[in-house]
């Protein structure tokens, strides 16, 4: 069985409280260690989880899928709503995947849906600020006729657990 698979999970607390049932609301109260301590989960999700060398099948076929996604697509499509549904279905919702439960990826399927994220990541890699990417106007249709109606994407995450 692969390591990755084995292991208890990972705390990312400072050293001296990481294992111990002391503060454990550490990282909340604490935003600038809670952003690295986020830097490294993603850290170890992409060199162990989806790394060349996961053992896992469905992360070693999941790093061949992006492989030949980026390779036939370009980088940029890695962005894309499609793309990200796709991945999120590859590596969820199965055993040994990063969150077994179908649950998991229904629900991250609606925040992409609702939420606007892949949006505002190609937005954002474009070089537009973030204050900036982070408004958009969406135009909608109602009974009176066109309206255009501007909503921030954080009142669309909101929205998503509605």
């Amino acid at each position: 069985m692969d390591d990755a698979a084995t292991e208890p999970e990972k705390d990312y607390r400072p050293a001296k409280l990481a294992g111990t049932e002391n503060r454990l609301a550490f990282l909340q109260r604490n935003p600038d260690d809670r952003i690295e301590a986020r830097r490294e989960n993603i850290s170890d999700f992409v060199s162990s989880w989806i790394s060349d060398k996961s053992s896992i099948p469905v992360f070693a076929e999941t790093r061949t899928w992006l492989d030949q996604t980026v390779e036939e697509e370009g980088k940029e499509s890695m962005l894309s709503r499609k793309i990200a549904k796709e991945f999120i279905s590859r590596i969820g919702g199965k055993p040994r995947s990063f969150n077994p439960r179908a649950a998991w990826v229904e629900k991250v399927d609606h925040i992409l849906d609702r939420g606007g994220l892949c949006p505002l990541a190609m937005a954002m890699s474009k070089g537009i600020p973030f204050e900036e990417a982070w408004r958009y106007k969406q135009a909608g249709e109602s009974d009176a006729g066109a309206a255009v109606q501007e909503k921030s994407l954080m009142q669309r995450l909101l929205d998503c657990f509605d």
